[in-house]
């Protein structure tokens, strides 16, 4: 009778273990998070709220006086709403964004026409997001990859084979894409070389999400003109639904200068951009958002 009664507990103990387990909030941090990207769940049509800010100015200046402090010439802040359109394509999905509504005092004037920007990239269940194809009625920082490109790869992060533990995991990869010289206009190839980090998991009432963290640099391609030089940042982070791979909210900061030197003197170029983002029915999160940190190298 006495080996019955401990066959029970030891069975009962083993099933509440098992269904503890099983709940992710207990799961994820203790065992660990498999990230996927799941195309069938994604496929529709969802809107993504993002609030924009975009600092720019180009000037002419002497090698020695590259220190300065960089000119800024115009400075936009827009709220827009996007309408992220996901249609499967065997391993792939192609995903589209059109500007739905805008907000903007600077650019009341031509609300028309960025009303008519539209994005195009190819996600698949693992890689990085590629770099958006833009259709446009008219050129506009606005309507550059130097914009669009940090804003929908942040929705679409490259996710790590294999279990995955808050605070330990850290992956890399490299995105390439081509952004205008600023002088001739010319497409010059930019790499984002980013690393990003499993930070921790958020509770919320969507439910378990993870915390992505991500850093990287920017440089131009090996390819490039030696008289070209383009220098940056990007910081950052994403709160992604483990099971789907839907990104609900994050941040992102971009800083970047594009150099031209010829005969002593420098044309340079530089964006600052921010970008904060999050689903409509997710808006409380976005007023409680996470601080991105460097990812350890560890």
């Amino acid at each position: 009778m006495r080996k019955i009664v401990l066959i029970l507990l030891v069975s009962g103990s083993i099933l509440v273990a098992l269904a503890a387990l099983a709940d992710p909030i207990i799961r994820y941090p203790y065992i660990g998070v498999q990230l996927q990207r799941e195309l069938s769940a994604l496929q529709g049509s969802d809107p993504m709220t993002v609030m924009l800010s975009v600092e720019t100015g180009l000037e002419i200046l002497a090698e020695e006086r590259l220190d300065s402090e960089p000119v800024i010439q115009d400075d936009y802040t827009l709220l827009l709403i996007l309408r992220e359109e996901t249609k499967r394509q065997n391993e792939t999905a192609l995903v589209t964004y059109d500007v739905e509504e805008m907000e903007s005092e600077q650019w009341a004037w031509q609300e028309a026409k960025l009303n008519e920007i539209t994005a195009r990239t190819e996600v698949s269940p693992k890689a990085l997001a590629t770099a958006p194809q833009l259709t446009a009625p008219s050129r506009s920082i606005m309507a550059s990859s130097a914009v669009w490109t940090p804003l929908i790869t942040s929705f679409w992060p490259k996710l790590p084979e294999g279990l995955q533990k808050a605070g330990k995991s850290t992956w890399q990869e490299q995105l390439s894409f081509e952004e205008p010289h600023p002088l001739s206009g010319d497409p010059v190839k930019i790499n984002y070389n980013l690393v990003y980090r499993l930070d921790s998991f958020v509770n919320t009432e969507k439910g378990v999400l993870a915390n992505i963290l991500v850093l990287g640099s920017i440089t131009e391609g090996s390819e490039v003109d030696p008289s070209v030089e383009v220098r940056g940042t990007f910081k950052g982070f994403v709160l992604l639904e483990p099971e789907t791979g839907r990104a609900y909210g994050g941040e992102y900061r971009v800083e970047e200068r594009f150099m031209i030197k010829q005969h002593g003197a420098v044309a340079r170029r530089t964006i600052f951009q921010g970008a904060r983002f999050w689903r409509p029915m997710f808006y409380k999160m976005s007023q409680q958002q996470p601080v991105a940190v460097e990812p350890s190298t560890d």
